[in-house]
């Protein structure tokens, strides 16, 4: 199961460290006073394919962090104790991330909540898991079918989907090996396509987009995107390519009516826009007008789940216009879940 950081990821540029799609960024957090708190790292128990890979020092050394993000499944008792007849502090919605101090022997965490330390049951939580890898990615790929991947010795150690991504860190004729979703081993090259130039990556799982360009992730950003029916986002997996790149319409539905400053279609209707609220004004200060229809917080996390779009990527105003300046018509655009 992948994840994404303890709080929901504000965009930034690159800088330092590699996500699961090759990408080298400084993360960070959102806090209810100013927005912005560095991620430290979250270590947790697991058994994944990764951990039982012995990878040959001397020949390649694979730098990994784990993250972790852990959120409530559905409404929940926030109490002043690890104990179910301790005091009601608050109510939690689901899908609510929590910042978790530690997890105590009873099942139970502790969590900072509103500057004050509370408790909540671990039966009405969820925890998941992904890796940060820190080597410098040289390529990008992906599966052009369902592939098997191996570890060294040619155990299987999972199947990756079509579509999935392959992120390169070292290749003979026949085989690449990096991460492909959420394994680390081998994949054979016959089963994948090249990405290159600038091309487009959205994560569903992680709702996070990474632009790239020559062989180097430049921006990163959370999404929103399309409302999960029958447990499927409404934004179609797959490999497309931006065929318009047209901004200030209306886009027009059924039941909506809605005004964006950018807009890069791939796919039929369904393309990157900015869906952030937000205020224009005159060089005199007077206001415009007034757009958008998410706020910044909304964006990452579990919000596309229940409040996702039609099946267009949402993205925050800066962030779309950072994007619709480096993409143009044919731009790969590369959607994974």
């Amino acid at each position: 199961m992948k994840a994404r950081n303890l709080k929901k990821i504000l965009p930034f540029i690159v800088s330092s460290t590699i996500g699961l799609s090759g990408c080298m960024a400084d993360e960070y957090q959102e806090n209810s006073d100013n927005n912005i708190n560095y991620i430290d790292e979250v270590e947790i128990d697991n058994n994944t394919a990764l951990s039982n890979i012995e990878l040959p020092e001397e020949e390649f050394n694979l730098d990994y962090e784990k993250d972790v993000i852990i959120s409530t499944t559905g409404e929940v008792n926030l109490r002043s104790n690890p104990d179910i007849n301790s005091d009601v502090v608050d109510v939690l919605p689901m899908d609510y991330i929590l910042d978790v101090n530690q997890k105590l022997d009873n099942n139970w965490y502790e969590i900072n909540y509103n500057g004050n330390v509370a408790y909540v049951s671990g039966d009405y939580v969820d925890e998941e898991i992904k890796y940060i890898v820190k080597n410098k990615t040289l390529k990008v790929a992906y599966l052009k079918s369902d592939a098997t991947i191996v570890d060294d010795l040619d155990i299987i150690v999972g199947v990756a989907p079509k579509y999935e991504s392959v992120i390169v860190y070292k290749e003979d004729e026949t085989r690449y090996y990096g991460v492909i979703g959420d394994y680390i081993g081998y994949v054979d090259k016959a089963k994948t396509e090249e990405l290159t130039g600038t091309y487009v990556v959205v994560d569903i799982s992680s709702q996070m987009l990474k632009l790239y360009q020559d062989e180097e992730c430049i921006f990163v950003t959370p999404v929103i995107t399309g409302k999960v029916q029958n447990g499927v986002s409404k934004t179609p997996i797959g490999i497309y390519e931006v065929f318009d790149t047209r901004g200030h319409r209306d886009l027009i539905g059924p039941d909506y009516r809605a005004y964006v400053d950018y807009m890069m279609k791939f796919n039929g209707g369904i393309g990157l826009h900015d869906a952030e609220y937000h205020t224009d004004y005159d060089e005199n200060g007077n206001i415009i007008a007034k757009h958008g229809w998410k706020n910044k917080s909304d964006f990452g996390g579990h919000t596309y789940i229940k409040h996702g779009s039609h099946g267009c990527v949402n993205m925050m105003n800066d962030a779309t216009e950072f994007v619709n300046e480096r993409v143009e018509i044919g731009t790969k655009v590369l959607v994974k879940k």
